[in-house]
C-alpha cells in the first residue's frame, strides 16, 4: 500500500507541471496545487491515526488506498475535460486544488493505518525492522515513481494517473483479501 501511494505521488510530482501548463494553469497555480495537498496530507494523517484506533487499522488502510485511486481518476477526468477545453481558468484550478486536497486527506489515511498495523502485528524484537521496510517501501516507490511516470506518459500525460489509480486499487483489493 505505502509502496502503490509513493509511487502514484511520484508521478503526480512528475507529470502535474507539464500537464498544467498543457491546459493552461501558470506555475504558481500548479505548485499551489501539490503544496496545498502536502499541507492536507500533513494535517489529517494524526486525525487517520485516531480512527484506526476506533475502526481498526486494515479499514483505515482501504479508506486511504480507495481514495488515492478514486482520487486519482477524478484527477485523470478533470484534467481530460481541461484538455477538450471543457473547464479552464479560474474554475479548473480550483476544482483540482478540491480535489486534490479531498485526495490527500483520504489517502493520508494509508501511512498511520500501515504503521500501526505492523506496530500491532511485530513482537518488540522485529518492530524496528518491520517499520523501516515500511519506509524502505515508500521510499522505493517515490524512486520508481518518475521513472514508471516516464515510460507511462509516453501514452499520454494522463496515463500516469490512469496508471497510479489502478495500482493503489490492486493494492487495495490484495489487502482486502490477504490483510
Amino acid at each position: 500500500g505505502l509502496f502503490a501511494t509513493a509511487v502514484g505521488q511520484a508521478f503526480v510530482f512528475a507529470i502535474l507541471p507539464p500537464l498544467g501548463r498543457s491546459v493552461g494553469l501558470d506555475e504558481l497555480r500548479i505548485t499551489a496545487i501539490i503544496s496545498t495537498s502536502a499541507l492536507v496530507f500533513t494535517l489529517s494523517a494524526p486525525c487517520w491515526g485516531r480512527v484506526s484506533d476506533r475502526i481498526g487499522r486494515k479499514p483505515v488502510i482501504l479508506i486511504g488506498l480507495l481514495g488515492y485511486s478514486v482520487g486519482s481518476l477524478a484527477f485523470a477526468i478533470l484534467f481530460g475535460a481541461a484538455g477538450q477545453g471543457l473547464i479552464s481558468g479560474l474554475s479548473l484550478f480550483v476544482t483540482a486544488l478540491l480535489f486534490r486536497s479531498l485526495q490527500a486527506a483520504t489517502m493520508s489515511a494509508t501511512h498511520p493505518g500501515c504503521t500501526a498495523y505492523a506496530a500491532d502485528h511485530t513482537v518488540a524484537q522485529f518492530r524496528i525492522k518491520t517499520l523501516a521496510r515500511l519506509s524502505s517501501a515508500n521510499s522505493i516507490g517515490m524512486i520508481m515513481g518518475p521513472v514508471l511516470a516516464g515510460l507511462v506518459a509516453g501514452f499520454g500525460l494522463l496515463a500516469p494517473l490512469v496508471v497510479a489509480s489502478i495500482l493503489c486499487g490492486l493494492a487495495a483489493l490484495i489487502i482486502a483479501l490477504k490483510l
